[in-house]
């Protein structure tokens, strides 16, 4: 995962992509498993609203959206200049590395895999 990836420069210019990276995995995780399983959703990066009809398909994954959250601020409000006073600790970095991680474990879990299509 590429947000591991730029958490290893330890650089607090870093920050902002990892947080926007793990919000991306959460975000197309969720998103590759309503088309999985034949759901319409609507073009929207709030991760809240996305995990609605998820949670019906799967109630397991309810308290892990839960967490996951969080994260949508980072598709959105730190890409633009003005947040650029906005601080992200340490701390709030690893946990959405932690969170991304886990949701996409969860969520590979979720899909059959075939290798005879490849």
């Amino acid at each position: 995962m590429i947000a591991t990836t730029l958490h290893t420069f330890n650089h607090l210019d870093m920050y902002r992509g990892i947080t926007f990276n793990c919000q991306q995995v959460i975000e197309k995780c969720i998103k590759g498993l309503l088309a999985y399983n034949k759901i319409k959703f609507d073009k929207i990066h709030d991760i809240k609203e996305l995990s609605h009809s998820l949670i019906l398909i799967y109630p397991d994954l309810e308290e892990i959206l839960k967490r996951s959250d969080k994260l949508s601020k980072y598709a959105v409000e730190f890409r633009y200049p003005e947040s650029i006073d906005k601080p992200i600790s340490t701390d709030e970095v690893q946990d959405c590395i932690e969170i991304a991680k886990l949701f996409f474990k969860m969520s590979c879990e979720k899909i059959p895999f075939d290798s005879t299509l490849f």
